[in-house]
């Protein structure tokens, strides 16, 4: 009686096939370290308010901090929390302190426009999406504090620090070194989205009429 006996073969991996799974190891633990590098540079080491000067810091000290590549490199949330701290009028001031070096002052406005841009396309949105009652009372509210700030100018001997309507921080570059030079203006044209130029519009014509009214009698 003839029996069959099977023969177990062991199969043994072909070299090319070994090979490929090394390359493809390595590289997934490359791959896995630098995430984790990345993420722990990020969490110990990104840029963030803590390195940032107080905003009642001399306006040098601020000016350098906002032409700085610390700041540059700050979230666009972080950017806005910032620059929201600082009191009413004083970006401007901070722009046109004369003690500022003029490549300080480019760096500056290159870092700080599009902030200004960002948070005056939120602070549009907001105001056109309140109801009418509310957008009057905003319209009122805006020209009071552009009378007080024209009466403060004027008590003071001049015009300084003037602002665009619609309160809040400036919209875009600051005042000086050719700000509303025909290029300058293209730039800032280009950059802004058509629905924000159509709010742009109609919002400074909602001003315009609300400062043709008189100024409302304060309450007694």
């Amino acid at each position: 009686m003839n029996i069959n006996v099977k023969s177990k073969k062991k199969v043994v991996a072909k070299p090319a096939q070994s090979k490929k799974k090394i390359i493809l190891r390595t590289c997934s633990s490359i791959a896995a370290a630098a995430v984790i590098s990345a993420g722990t540079y990020y969490l110990f080491f990104k840029p963030s308010l803590k390195d940032a000067p107080s905003v009642k810091s001399d306006k040098k000290q601020i000016a350098g901090y906002l032409a700085s590549d610390k700041f540059s490199k700050l979230s666009m949330d972080d950017k806005k929390t910032y620059v929201a701290q600082l009191s009413d009028g004083q970006p401007w001031q901070v722009m046109r302190a004369p003690d500022i070096p003029k490549d300080e002052q480019a760096k500056l406005r290159e870092n700080i426009q599009p902030v200004f841009q960002e948070m005056q396309k939120e602070r549009l949105d907001k105001f056109f999406k309140m109801s009418k009652e509310d957008q009057q009372k905003e319209l009122e509210k805006i020209a009071e504090q552009m009378r007080q700030r024209r009466a403060a100018q004027q008590a003071q001997g001049g015009a300084q620090g003037q602002r665009p309507a619609g309160g809040g921080q400036p919209a875009a570059g600051p005042p000086g070194g050719g700000r509303n030079s025909p290029e300058r203006q293209k730039a800032r044209y280009e950059e802004t989205s058509p629905v924000t130029r159509a709010q742009q519009v109609e919002f400074r014509k909602m001003m315009m009429q609300q400062m043709r009214k008189p100024a409302a009698t304060p309450a007694k």
